[in-house]
Formats: C-alpha cells, structure tokens, sequence
C-alpha cells in the first residue's frame, strides 16, 4: 500500500511542478512605420526614366553587418533579412516584420527599392532607420528578448540616402 501511494504521488507532484517550459517563446516583431515625403504622389514615374526610375519592386531589408556589400551577397549568405514584396503607391506602410532568430544585432535597416529589371542588381536604398535623423548614421537595433521593436524609416525620392553598394 505505501507502494501504492507512492507510485500516485510521484506523478501529481511531477504534473503540479510543470511550469510550461516546453511552450514556445512568444514572437519577436519589428514593428515597422514607413513615411513617403509627399505621400503616393512623389513616387518615381515610369515614364520619366524608365532605365532609372521604374518601380519593380519595394522591400524592407535588415542587414547584420554595415556596410553591406550587395544585397544578393549578403542574403545568400545569411546576413540579411527581407520582407515581402511591399504595396506601391502608398502614402505610409506599416507592419511587422516577424524576427525568428534571437538574439540578433541588425546594423542597417533600409527600405530597398528595385528600379530595373535585373533582380540580382537594379537594386538602391530608398530609406534609411536612424536615430539621429542623419541618414548618413544608420541605426542600429539589438534584439535580445521576444517583443515588438518600433522602426520608423522615411522614404524622400527626391533625396536617397547614400548608396553603399
């Protein structure tokens, strides 16, 4: 009988002392916000130089290291992350990114524009994230715990950022 009590005990006291440590970690999100100056009426035309100013593609892309080389080199090998294709034409765009790697330190956040046809290269920054406001010192973002991490990045077509490749 004291086998008996045991061999109950053991597994109700093993249940009640879970604490849910094989539940997942909740998501980690950057939240983004993105500003076009003038709104969906300053985006590049087509017509107007369609080797340099066509809309191909909009993406938001967050790099590992600064400055990237390309942005196909750093994908392929990992060093950076990119969202979906974007909506076009839009005065602001926001969303969240979901981040599956902690922790992670992010050296250059940007929002990627491709102008031309060739996927691997016909591609320009067309916003930077920074703290200071200078678009010549991106900011940087450490993720080391699960949550939203808030990002706001201007778009002014009229005046990119720096180009770092």
């Amino acid at each position: 009988m004291k086998y008996l009590k045991l061999l109950v005990l053991i597994p109700i006291v093993a249940f009640i002392s879970c604490d849910g440590g094989l539940e997942p970690e909740p998501p980690t999100f950057i939240n983004l916000n993105i500003q076009f100056v003038e709104g969906a009426a300053a985006w590049p035309s087509p017509a107007a130089n369609p080797d340099q100013d066509s809309i191909y593609d909009l993406r938001f892309v967050a790099f590992k290291s600064y400055p990237p080389q390309d942005i196909l080199t750093e994908l392929l090998s990992g060093n950076a992350l990119f969202s979906e294709s974007l909506p076009l034409f839009k005065d602001s765009i926001q969303f969240d990114f979901l981040i599956e790697e902690i922790p992670v330190d992010l050296k250059y956040l940007v929002i990627a524009w491709q102008y031309g046809e060739n996927l691997t290269s016909d591609w320009r920054v067309a916003g930077v994230y920074t703290i200071t406001g200078n678009v010549e010192e991106p900011g940087e973002l450490n993720i080391d715990e699960s949550g939203y991490y808030p990002v706001s990045i201007i778009v002014d077509w009229e005046n990119l950022p720096p180009q770092p490749f």
